[in-house]
């Protein structure tokens, strides 16, 4: 599906009142936890493909906590899948500007944006890459399924397009 959020939920909530169980499998837009906790559990079962997994705030990994006790503290929520990405630009993009040096111009950031190789996040995302040539940055993303209200890896490793 090519949904957003709300209209995922309403598409999966009308599914399952008329009784049709197709598999359904959306998008990065509908990878939401608003989604997979929806009232009446529509969700149980949808998939989805995203560019990294969501690392819930009861993740084991030490950065993935302490992100996620930094974002509530500031916004009085917790962080959701959107949170995560952002942040992941962000700490990108000051990875890049670091690379360009304290005389930045248009030119040292396009060059040091572009020989970003393997750059990681702390959510254990594939590598990220930029070349001259390449702006995509990864061509790898997550399969997940809605399972008892979270989303849940098919498999740990990121599939390949």
């Amino acid at each position: 599906m090519g949904t957003i959020v709300k209209d995922t939920t309403i598409i999966l909530q009308t599914a399952r009142k008329i009784g049709w169980k197709p598999d359904f499998c959306g998008q990065f837009a509908s990878y939401s936890t608003a989604v997979a906790e929806a009232s009446g559990e529509p969700a149980e079962g949808f998939y989805s493909m995203a560019p990294t997994i969501y690392r819930y705030p009861d993740d084991p990994d030490p950065a993935v906590r302490r992100f996620n006790a930094t974002y509530r503290k500031t916004f009085w929520i917790d962080a959701n899948y959107l949170g995560e990405a952002g942040y992941t630009c962000a700490t990108f993009v000051m990875a890049a500007l670091e690379k360009a040096g304290r005389d930045l111009t248009p030119d040292s950031f396009a060059n040091a944006m572009e020989s970003m190789k393997d750059w990681h996040d702390i959510f254990n995302g594939p590598p990220l890459s930029l070349s001259a040539t390449n702006h995509h940055a990864s061509s790898q993303s997550f399969l997940s399924v809605v399972k008892s209200r979270r989303w849940t890896p098919v498999v740990e490793q990121p599939l390949g397009f």
